[in-house]
């Protein structure tokens, strides 16, 4: 079979993850012939090399994301095939020349907390939704949160979404036990050896200013005040984009005590999350969650939100807080200090029932089904 693959979100966070693990593993079961659509403008390298074979093929189309212009050439463009996969809900509206199709949607933030996006765009989001979920003949989603949620929200049929679960990589996210190493990365980024460890992007859903507003009450319990912050994302967009940001680090005092990063070299995060005091999670919305196994891979303790998909990805290997709640934060800040051991073999267990490999496996089982 012909499979035609929209690829051009590989260098956006957690999308991109998804799209480089899972269709670099998917190309090299050789059966089906490939046509990847890339953008020529946000290239992943590493990503187009692993993909370099014999079936596959790439096909350049240069379009901002969300756009007109997208919805536009990509029906245009997407040649005639057998399966067209969309990895995300921005799936051509206009039809395809696709015998069957198929799209990835990994959570539904833009309906479930609207007020973070103008009325033009909600609209939109709205629309491009509604074709993925009744155009498309399968829906994949990353947990079975996400899917209750597309089901509530666009009322279809429960067989119609999938939930194959996103991972992590274990030779590329692991502890760090040199502590030479770890000095070294910390040397690089101008960081403190004590630290809670924050890693995503600043969208206002992460809950940025309630994690602030929690760390300020842990600082206040004087259990210990030599540990800071350390968020690792995008500072001028955290800057910028959490509106009240440089007024609440004054109001607590926090100038000294809370590190921005802006984006690290990947290869980097292992020793960021292996010295870390915990990892912190205080998410109002998450389709899965990659940040909190990430930790977990790197034997470092995880406290979560109690919201949407996290519980599921976490299950017991984490002390889970409540995102809306600062002096919740603060209590699982503190509980950090206790049972640390036996939290990160839990972690260590529960990272390892997550697999690409086996998600790549599976979803190669629903495209071969299209030939049944």
């Amino acid at each position: 079979m012909k499979i035609v693959i929209d690829c051009r979100f590989m260098n956006h966070s957690g999308l991109g993850r998804y799209t480089c693990e899972i269709v670099s593993r998917l190309v090299h079961f050789s059966e089906h012939e490939y046509v990847l659509l890339l953008n020529r403008d946000e290239i992943n390298q590493g990503f187009v090399d692993a993909c370099q074979l014999d079936n596959v093929s790439f096909l350049y189309i240069n379009a901002p994301m969300y756009s007109v212009k997208e919805q536009i050439l990509l029906p245009i463009r997407i040649p005639s095939c057998d399966v067209f996969w969309a990895l995300h809900y921005n799936a051509p509206i206009l039809p395809v020349r696709a015998k069957h199709k198929v799209v990835t949607i990994h959570d539904v933030g833009h309906l479930a907390l609207p007020e973070d996006l103008s009325f033009f765009k909600r609209c939109y989001a709205k629309l491009l939704m509604y074709t993925s979920t009744h155009f498309y003949d399968r829906i994949l989603t990353v947990s079975e949160f996400s899917k209750r949620e597309i089901i509530r929200f666009e009322k279809i049929l429960e067989w119609k979404v999938e939930v194959h679960p996103c991972a992590v990589d274990m030779n590329e996210y692991y502890p760090v036990t040199d502590h030479e190493r770890i000095s070294a990365v910390l040397k690089k980024y101008s960081l403190p050896d004590k630290y809670f460890l924050y890693v995503g992007n600043v969208k206002p859903h992460k809950n940025i200013l309630g994690m602030i507003k929690g760390y300020a009450k842990f600082l206040q319990s004087k259990i210990n005040t030599e540990i800071c912050l350390v968020v690792v994302g995008k500072k001028d967009g955290l800057l910028t984009g959490v509106q009240g940001l440089p007024v609440l680090l004054k109001e607590f005092n926090l100038e000294d005590k809370v590190f921005f990063t802006g984006f690290v070299d990947e290869e980097d995060l292992p020793c960021l999350y292996s010295g870390a005091q915990a990892f912190l999670f205080p998410s109002l919305y998450e389709g899965f969650g990659i940040p909190a196994l990430e930790a977990m891979a790197c034997n470092c303790m995880v406290v979560s939100s109690t919201a949407a998909s996290l519980p599921e990805v976490c299950r017991d290997a984490a002390i889970y807080v409540d995102p809306h709640s600062a002096s919740s934060i603060a209590e699982g800040l503190i509980a950090t200090g206790n049972n640390a051991e036996e939290l990160k073999k839990k972690g260590n267990e529960r990272v390892k029932m997550f697999s690409w490999q086996r998600t790549a496996e599976n979803i190669r089982a629903l495209i071969r089904s299209f030939a049944v």
